[in-house]
């Protein structure tokens, strides 16, 4: 079989490039490994025309977006789906989890050219609402309204008109990782002190204090997430409430799996091929 991968550009990996990287080059090498004919191309060099009987794909830009999407069109499967990464944004995911029973965060939509609204007691996350964070400036904790209101007037400065509200929640954070339908699944505690940080912004939850809580239900939930995006690479965070309720409060499209490289450039291989059975 002809597989093409597209790579991510520099401006989407924010401090992760050579991570990005690796997963994918690793994927790409498994899958001519197991004797597949495998093309690679930057999501900024994309050819006019592709042949291919699958596209595993960690593009984020408009253009190559499009361009996977005309590929979907012909009946080329395309993973993850560019339909799925367009129509996906914070929002719609929080309210399309929530309806379907996972613990999610208060989330809501805020133009930053409206008076601040006022901070929760919690504190809260603003988000870039257009697009995934590329640089630090793109999320940001408030402990206040005061806080608010800065971040929101540097919003509007830098241009980004729209954010996403997100009240915090207190707790154990977690990271995760996983592969629909496969046996791999990964998560730990990004502030025990062991793995890497994009931004520094996992500080904010302190250190873990081991909260119990169901690691079983945990995956089934990233399952069904990934169902429901339709992310089937996917990574994410969620957080352990103290009452051991957990809350999943970011969910992404093929991240770079570098806590856990070996064992997910496998699994995805494996489910790339199982896709093309």
């Amino acid at each position: 079989m002809k597989l093409v991968g597209v790579s991510r550009a520099k401006q989407y990996s924010p401090q992760s490039e050579d991570r990005d990287a690796a997963i994918f080059n690793g994927v790409a090498s498994r899958l001519a490994e197991c004797g597949h004919e495998v093309e690679l191309y930057d999501e900024g060099l994309l050819p006019a025309e592709m042949a291919a009987d699958l596209i595993f794909s960690m593009a984020r830009s408009t253009q190559a977006i499009r361009f996977l999407k005309q590929c979907e069109d012909k009946g080329v499967p395309v993973v993850n789906s560019a339909y799925a990464i367009e129509s996906n944004n914070r929002l719609v995911l929080s309210q399309l989890f929530s309806a379907h029973g996972i613990h999610m965060p208060l989330t809501r939509q805020l133009q930053t050219s409206e008076p601040a609204p006022l901070c929760p007691p919690s504190g809260c996350w603003l988000k870039r609402f257009d697009a995934s964070a590329q640089t630090k400036s793109d999320v940001v904790f408030c402990h206040d309204d005061e806080d608010v209101e800065s971040a929101l007037s540097a919003f509007r400065e830098n241009g980004i008109m729209s954010v996403i509200m997100e009240n915090h929640i207190q707790g154990d954070l977690l990271k995760f990782y996983g592969v629909y339908g496969q046996p791999f699944f990964h998560y730990y505690y990004p502030t025990s002190g062991k793995g890497f940080s994009k931004f520094g912004l996992e500080q904010y939850n302190g250190a873990p204090a081991y909260v119990s809580f169901d690691a079983t239900l945990l995956h089934e939930t990233a399952e069904l997430a990934a169902t429901l995006s339709r992310f089937y690479i996917y990574g994410g965070d969620a957080v352990v409430a103290p009452d051991g309720t957990v809350f999943l409060i970011d969910f992404n499209d093929w991240p770079s799996f570098s806590p856990c490289l070996q064992e997910a450039t496998t699994s995805i291989a494996n489910y790339l091929m199982q896709k093309i059975i």
